[in-house]
C-alpha cells in the first residue's frame, strides 16, 4: 500500500491561522496517505502504522517540522497579516519531522545490508 518511496502524502495542519498559510516551525499537522485516505500514526505497542480517519486522534497522529534536532525552541506566536513570510522555504530549508507527543523523530527503517546481500534463508542458516 505505502512502503514505497513514491508514495503521495498529503501534510494537514491542525490549527490554521490563515487558510493556505505557510507552515511553520513546531506547528502540528498530521500526514494523510492520499490513496488509501489513512494517517500515520505513532502508536506505543505497534511503532509507526497507518489508521483510518476515525482512529486517528492527535495524540497518535500529531508530527510537526523541526529545524534541528538540538534547538526546540518555537518562535513566539505573533498575529501576522496574510499568509506571512514563509519560515520553511523549499529547497533552503532541511526539516526534521518530530512525533509531537513523545518526541520521538520520524527516520527510516533500513534493510539489513547483510540480509539484502545474503538472502533471508541464508541469514536464518547463521
Amino acid at each position: 500500500c505505502c512502503s514505497h518511496a513514491r508514495s503521495l502524502w498529503r501534510l494537514e495542519p491542525l490549527r490554521i491561522s490563515w487558510s493556505g498559510s505557510h507552515m511553520k516551525w513546531g506547528q502540528s499537522f498530521r500526514v494523510r496517505h492520499v490513496t488509501t485516505g489513512r494517517y500515520l500514526a505513532l502508536e506505543e505497542e505497534k511503532g509507526l502504522i497507518l489508521v483510518d480517519a476515525e482512529r486517528a486522534n492527535t495524540k497518535v497522529t500529531a508530527f510537526c517540522f523541526r529545524a534541528s534536532k538540538e534547538k526546540l525552541d518555537v518562535a513566539p506566536k505573533r498575529d501576522v497579516e496574510g499568509m506571512g513570510a514563509p519560515e520553511i522555504k523549499y529547497g533552503e530549508s532541511m526539516c526534521f519531522v518530530q512525533h509531537v507527543k513523545s518526541g520521538l523523530w520520524l527516520t527510516y527503517a533500513a534493510a539489513d545490508a547483510k540480509v539484502v546481500r545474503l538472502g533471508p534463508s541464508k541469514r536464518s542458516e547463521e
